[in-house]
């Protein structure tokens, strides 16, 4: 049963990391905001 629970830790750390990325990029790159968005959603969706 402790697999399934460090698989599913793993995937909300993997998540977080990838959403702070996502904030990041967006936060340096706000010359076109729009785009940056549709990139990034497009990634997670």
């Amino acid at each position: 049963m402790m697999h399934v629970i460090w698989a599913a830790l793993a995937f909300a750390a993997i998540q977080l990391l990838g959403m702070l990325c996502a904030c990041i990029v967006l936060c340096r790159r706000s010359r076109d905001p729009a785009y940056e968005l549709l990139i990034t959603g497009g990634t997670y969706a």
